[in-house]
C-alpha cells in the first residue's frame, strides 16, 4: 500500500465527460504507449543494475532488494528505508542495492517474475504482496526453518497469507488492513455521535450528509467513495461485502467454490444500487487512487481505504503534495473498522512480507537482512505503541491488525475480523480466478449481467479454472470469536 497522494488515475478520464466533475481538470494524462514503454525501459535498467551488483569474491558482499514500498515518491517514505539499510551495513559490512518497483500491484507482479526468472542475476531479498505467494512460490526459499520466534507473535491468519502448501514463502512485514475512512466534521454537524457499523447505517448517514452538503451548493459531493473499476481493490470490497453478509470467501479454505450463492447476489445488487443514489456513477471506474483523491478532495463523506495509508497520510502532510492539494486534513477524518452485516464484519488482509530468492548467490546474508529488518520492525512497533503520535487520529472501534507483531505491544480493543482473498488457495492460478470474480462483479456493478446469471456463470469458469468443487460458503471468524 502507498501513502495517499492526489494526482491523475483512470477514472480521470471518464470524470472529464461530467460536468459536475470539472474541478478535477488538473490532472495530466499520460499517453498508453508511452507508458508501456517506460515500464520496459524502467525493467531494462534494473536488470542492468543487477548485474551491476555482482562483485569478486574478496569484495563486500552486495545484496539486492526489490522494495514495492519504495515505488512512490514521497521522500518522507524513503528515509527511514534507507536508515535502516545503511544501518544494516554499518553492522554487518554487507551492503544492500536498493531498488524500486512499479506503483500497481500487477506491475510490480511482473517485474518480480521478470527478474526472479533472471537466476542469480536476480534480486536477493523481495517485498512479497499478500496475494503473491502461491505465484512465486517456487522462486522463493522456505523460511519458516529460519523464524521460528518471530512467527510466533505474528496472528496466525497473516502467516497463513504467506504460506503455500506449508512453505513460508515471505515473513510478514508490514501488515494493512481494509477500514472505513469517515469525514469526524460532517458526522458531529450532522448530529451522529459515532461512525455506521453496518452498511444501513452507512447508507442512512450518507444519503443525509449528500443531502445537506448538495443544499449548502457542493453539487458533486457523495456519502460513499469506493474503487469500483475492475482491479484488486473491486476483489477487495466485494469481498469484504459477501463475507459480511455470509456469502463465504469465494473459494473456500477446503478447496470448494462457494461464491454462487443467494447472500453473495445480494451483496452485489446492493452495491450496484449504490451508483447513482449515494456514490457517483463514475465510480465503475475508480481506483484506489481516484477514491482517495475524491475523499481528500472534499467530496464524500465516507471512503473505504486502508488502515496503512492513512497513518501515513499523517505523517507525510509536511510533504507540500498533499498539504497543498487536500482539502481536508487529518484532523477532520476518523478511521473504524469495515461494516458488518448479518453474519459477521471481516476486513480483506493487505500488506506484504519479506522473500529471499533461491537463486540468491548469498543466502545466509539475505537471510540476515530479512531478520534485521524484521526486528528493527519489532523495536519500532514497541516503542511506537509507548510513545504519544504527533497527531492522534480518531480510531474508532479499529480493526484487529495494524501491527504485524501484535503480541509485542498491549492490544486496543478488537472491531473488525480478517478475511484472506484465496491467492493461497488458488495458488499459480489465482490471477485467473481473480480476473474473472472481477469480471463478474464489475457486470454487475455496470447493469451488464443480472447478479444471479454472473454468480452462475462465475461458478462454471472457477470449476474449469481450478478443478474444483462446488459446496456452501464458510462461517468466517468475526472479532468476537
Amino acid at each position: 500500500m502507498s501513502t495517499p497522494r492526489l494526482r491523475g488515475t483512470n477514472a480521470d478520464i471518464e470524470e472529464r465527460k461530467d460536468s459536475a466533475a470539472a474541478e478535477n481538470r488538473h490532472v495530466a494524462l499520460v499517453h498508453p504507449q508511452l507508458g508501456r514503454l517506460t515500464k520496459t525501459i524502467g525493467i531494462c535498467l534494473i536488470v542492468v543494475s543487477l548485474g551491476a551488483c555482482r562483485h569478486p569474491a574478496k569484495e563486500p558482499v552486495t545484496l539486492t532488494f526489490l522494495d514495492p514500498e519504495w515505488a512512490h515518491d514521497l521522500t518522507e517514505r524513503n528515509v527511514l528505508p534507507d536508515e535502516r539499510l545503511q544501518e544494516f551495513t554499518r553492522q554487518t559490512g554487507i551492503r544492500v542495492k536498493h531498488l524500486p518497483a512499479p506503483e500497481s500491484a500487477l506491475d510490480q507482479l511482473g517485474m518480480a517474475r521478470e527478474l526472479l526468472g533472471e537466476g542469480a542475476s536476480g534480486p536477493d531479498v523481495l517485498g512479497i504482496d499478500v496475494i503473491w505467494p502461491g505465484t512465486l512460490s517456487q522462486d522463493l526459499l522456505d523460511l519458516k526453518p529460519y523464524f521460528a520466534t518471530e512467527l510466533s507473535s505474528v496472528d496466525p491468519d497473516v502467516v497463513a497469507s504467506y504460506t503455500v502448501k506449508g512453505k513460508l514463502v515471505a515473513i510478514p512485514f508490514h501488515a494493512d488492513i481494509g477500514v472505513l475512512f469517515y469525514r469526524r466534521d460532517l458526522l458531529r454537524e450532522y448530529g451522529y455521535g459515532a461512525p455506521p457499523r453496518t452498511w444501513d447505517q452507512l447508507e442512512k448517514m450518507a444519503t443525509r450528509i449528500q443531502q445537506g452538503e448538495r443544499a449548502k451548493g457542493q453539487r458533486d459531493f457523495w456519502g460513499f467513495v469506493w474503487p469500483g473499476a475492475a482491479g484488486e481493490g473491486l476483489t477487495c470490497n466485494a469481498l469484504e461485502w459477501q463475507v459480511a453478509e455470509g456469502g463465504g470467501r469465494v473459494i473456500e479454505t477446503d478447496n470448494t467454490i462457494s461464491v454462487n450463492n443467494p447472500n453473495a447476489i445480494r451483496t452485489w445488487q446492493r452495491a450496484a444500487h449504490w451508483i447513482g443514489w449515494i456514490s457517483s456513477p463514475n465510480v465503475i471506474y475508480y481506483e484506489e487512487w481516484d477514491a482517495v483523491n475524491a475523499f481528500y478532495l472534499g467530496k464524500a463523506a465516507f471512503f473505504r481505504g486502508w488502515a496503512r495509508s492513512y497513518f501515513m497520510s499523517v505523517e507525510a502532510e509536511a510533504n507540500p503534495a498533499i498539504r497543498d492539494t487536500a482539502k481536508i486534513g487529518s484532523r477532520w477524518i476518523g478511521i473504524t473498522s469495515v461494516l458488518g452485516g448479518k453474519s459477521t464484519q471481516a476486513a480483506t488482509l493487505g500488506g506484504f512480507g519479506l522473500g529471499v530468492s533461491r537463486s540468491a548467490v548469498h543466502p545466509a546474508e539475505a537471510l540476515e537482512l530479512v531478520r534485521f529488518l524484521i526486528h528493527k520492525e519489532i523495536q519500532a512497533e514497541v516503542v511506537g505503541s509507548h510513545s504519544e503520535p504527533l497527531k492522534q487520529p480518531e480510531l474508532y472501534e479499529g480493526p484487529v491488525i495494524l501491527k504485524v507483531y501484535s503480541a509485542h505491544i498491549e492490544q486496543r480493543p478488537q472491531g473488525s475480523g480478517v478475511v484472506s482473498r484465496p491467492s493461497a488457495i488458488a495458488g499459480q492460478r489465482y490471477e485467473d480466478v481473480d480476473h474473472a470474480y472481477l469480471r463478474a462483479v464489475h457486470s454487475v456493478l455496470t447493469g451488464k449481467t443480472r447478479a444471479p446469471e454472473a454468480a452462475a456463470g462465475l461458478e462454471k469458469e472457477l470449476v474449469e479454472i481450478t478443478g474444483f468443487k462446488t459446496g456452501p460458503p464458510s462461517r468466517i471468524r468475526g472479532p468476537k470469536d
